[in-house]
């Protein structure tokens, strides 16, 4: 029977960006949107059928897939604002999972990666970004992390 491998490193990082969440629902209980969320929402309105004046289509290019995963969360959740933080908390959640997986391979050091992962999920345009405001860079940033991560794990096997 295989003895059981505990990464005690991981389970440091998932504590702390548990800790970066709970410390972020004073940020959410604004519940405003600005800059940006503003047509976002409004584009999620228009998927949903509304009419809106003055309607500017370009959100609809950027973050289609995105605002659909909304939708569909919400579906479950019926609040449009808290569907949007689901989905960023879950590519906030992905985007630093995967970085510290990166950093560990790249260093062969948990514990480089778990102050790597620190340094990113307390950075304040990753908290202002993706998880205190209503936009949608936060998904972005976890796609980007994700490509990287699996760029390395192919030139790995390419290697070998």
């Amino acid at each position: 029977m295989k003895k059981l491998i505990i990464d005690y490193h991981l389970l440091l990082v998932i504590t702390c960006l548990t800790v970066v969440i709970v410390l972020s629902i004073d940020s959410w209980l604004d519940w405003r949107l600005k800059g940006d969320g503003f047509a976002y929402f409004q584009t999620i309105q228009v998927i949903e059928g509304k009419e809106i004046e003055n309607f500017v289509p370009n959100r609809y290019l950027t973050t289609f897939l995105s605002l659909n995963v909304i939708l569909l969360i919400d579906k479950f959740v019926d609040n449009l604002l808290i569907s949007w933080i689901i989905m960023n908390l879950t590519f906030y959640l992905i985007l630093n999972l995967t970085f510290y997986s990166l950093i560990k391979k790249i260093f062969k050091s948990g514990t480089v990666a778990v102050l790597g992962v620190l340094f990113l999920a307390t950075n304040y345009g990753i908290l202002l970004g993706g998880m205190w405001n209503f936009i949608m860079d936060m998904g972005g940033w976890a796609f980007y992390m994700l490509t990287a991560w699996l760029l390395l794990k192919h030139s790995e096997r390419s290697s070998n």
